[in-house]
């Protein structure tokens, strides 16, 4: 895998309390999670917290799109980006039709000195969801929260991590290292970009 990462100029270093669990959850009987996890793979969990955590490295690539891509706009079907057509389309199956206030308030975005510094990327946006209570899940999650980045002409990532109301404080105390486990290299070899279509 790091052979892998490091040919898409991926940095891989998760925190020593995400372990690996290498099976497949699927959502599909809940509507929420549906849109927003579908099926994922190679679960970490987190010992003694209630929480799943996903990372995951989108096959298709980024790519910056003019002007500001999360400018809100009820009218618009389908977005140019798709990480932005996700967030959107993930708040709607959660919240319904939502203006632009809420949008800002369920949406964080990082500023471009934190972006550089933190993730070498040209995007990064944060956003929450609070679901309904599941009667017939054995662990009651309660919350997703979805981190999402991007670099021009790489591949995009996504870190959605799903816990109970009891594993909050934990998940909010390190949901920044969680966020950082991929990092952006400065640069790819030539074959690499080539083999990935950019040059």
């Amino acid at each position: 895998m790091d052979e892998y990462l490091d040919s898409l100029g991926l940095e891989f270093n998760p925190p020593k309390f995400l372990k690996i669990q290498g099976s497949t959850d699927c959502y599909d009987d809940d509507k929420i999670l549906k849109q927003v996890l579908s099926c994922q793979i190679n679960r970490f969990e987190i010992n003694n917290q209630e929480s799943r955590v996903y990372l995951q490295v989108v096959s298709y690539l980024s790519y910056n799109v003019p002007g500001d891509p999360l400018n809100f706009d009820k009218t618009k079907i389908l977005d140019p980006d798709p990480l932005i057509h996700k967030l959107k389309t993930d708040l709607k199956s959660a919240y319904g039709e939502i203006n632009s206030e809420k949008f800002n308030q369920l949406v964080e975005r990082y500023n471009n000195q934190q972006i550089k510094k933190l993730f070498n990327a040209d995007m990064a946006i944060n956003y929450k969801i609070k679901l309904p209570k599941n009667e017939s899940s054995p662990v009651d999650y309660t919350n997703v929260d979805v981190f999402m980045m991007r670099k021009d002409g790489r591949p995009a990532i996504i870190i959605s991590i799903l816990y109970s109301d009891r594993a909050k404080p934990f998940i909010k105390m390190n949901k920044k290292h969680i966020n950082q486990s991929f990092k952006y290299k400065e640069s790819l070899y030539v074959s690499d970009c080539r083999q990935m279509g950019i040059l």
